[in-house]
């Protein structure tokens, strides 16, 4: 270990690993709030609500 306090180097030693790592990056998805997260989680509530109900609701007739 070296007492100096340095970063440790970002680059891999290899251009190509490099290049997809600097892609990776630049293709992060954003983070859903607000709006958009609770729309997307009650879409997904209907549809899990929707099957059950669907699936057992004959079963208590």
């Amino acid at each position: 270990m070296s007492a100096t306090g340095t970063a440790p180097p970002s680059s891999t030693g290899s251009t190509k690993v490099d290049a997809i790592k600097e892609n990776i990056k630049a293709a992060a998805p954003k983070k859903l709030s607000g709006l958009d997260l609770y729309s997307r989680f009650a879409f997904a509530g209907a549809v899990c609500c929707s099957v059950t109900h669907g699936g057992l609701t004959p079963v208590d007739v």
